[in-house]
């Protein structure tokens, strides 16, 4: 009995070595390369570099929060008061202004770059709405007219003159422009009015060549109080054509820039030596609300049969006051 139980396990033990060479001789055979392929060397390769890269993630000690994205504020001072930017150059959008940033920003009518001149008539006093009383001391800078004269007038709101007298000043030779201050006495019916104080003058063939004028009140007692002027730039600028330009075809294009104080046209004239009106026409001004000076353009019909001196005036006209508030001149050459 014991024999036969030694028999079994021996014969037990036999058929599991059979087994495992069985299985060895099966993974041997599956791994071997194929004898119809040579197999070729590879050359050692270096080994790869890995760049360690800090982790971004939390350690496991640390809890990571989210902060949300903040965009800097504006600059505040020490009060507290928002600072602008030193490096914007956008207008602020004024209080319930919508700015569509797909529209293109309009050009300015007027360039700002342009430089207007000195008016060639400044009055320095009195400023604008001055109250003032009998004498009235005007000063001003200016070119005389011919023969060193100069027109000074009070003009009333119906238009009549108040005080009118021709004036002559001395003008030293070589200078372009003088001071004068002149005194003038007026007297008026009522306690206050409304008046243009105006100078002008006249070239030696008897053309109004400049205008300047100045709205004050009038008072028939009391003290002058003065205001002060602190712009001198003229205020009718004639840009185009340039002084003693030729002009052909019977057509003059004339453009420049106003500071107007009425919503009237501007009146433009030629006016040859001999005083005839040989063109004329008129200009309405193009500006911008909140703006100084506005573009005026147009262009003027003439009619000569020679080459003429003509002098192009251009005059604004006021609607409270009548008459001329402002004038200014060019003398250029029409050819027919």
């Amino acid at each position: 009995m014991m024999q036969s139980s030694a028999y079994r396990l021996g014969h037990s033990y036999l058929s599991i070595i059979s087994l495992l060479g069985l299985l060895t001789l099966l993974v041997g055979a599956c791994s071997a390369p194929p004898t119809s392929s040579p197999v070729e060397a590879v050359p050692p390769t270096a080994t790869p570099q890995v760049e360690t890269v800090p982790s971004i993630l939390p350690s496991p000690t640390e809890t990571a929060t989210l902060e949300p994205t903040q965009t800097p504020g504006p600059a505040v001072s020490e009060a507290g008061e928002p600072q602008p930017s030193p490096t914007s150059l956008l207008r602020t959008p004024e209080e319930g202004e919508i700015i569509d940033p797909d529209v293109p920003t309009p050009l300015p009518i007027v360039d700002p770059a342009v430089v207007v001149p000195d008016a060639a008539i400044q009055i320095r006093r009195p400023g604008a709405l001055s109250k003032v009383t009998s004498p009235l001391r005007v000063v001003a800078n200016l070119r005389p007219g011919y023969e060193d004269k100069v027109l000074i007038e009070l003009i009333g709101e119906d238009g009549q003159p108040i005080f009118r007298e021709t004036r002559e000043v001395n003008f030293p030779s070589g200078y372009q422009t003088v001071d004068i201050a002149e005194d003038i006495t007026f007297d008026i019916p009522t306690v206050a009015e409304a008046a243009r104080l105006r100078l002008s003058v006249q070239d030696e063939y008897g053309r109004t060549t400049a205008v300047g004028s100045v709205t004050v009140v009038l008072f028939s007692e009391g003290r002058s109080t003065f205001n002060i002027v602190t712009d001198y730039r003229e205020e009718i600028y004639i840009q185009s054509p340039f002084p003693e330009a030729t002009v052909k075809g019977g057509i003059l294009f004339i453009s420049g820039f106003v500071r107007p104080q009425t919503t009237l046209p501007l009146e433009i004239e030629l006016i040859d030596r001999s005083g005839n009106v040989v063109g004329n026409a008129e200009a309405p001004v193009i500006i911008e609300a909140g703006a100084s000076y506005g573009l005026f353009v147009a262009e003027v019909p003439y009619a000569v049969v020679r080459p003429t001196w003509a002098l192009l005036t251009v005059r604004e006209i006021g609607d409270r006051i009548p008459g001329t508030i402002h004038l200014s001149s060019i003398e250029v050459v029409l050819d027919p």
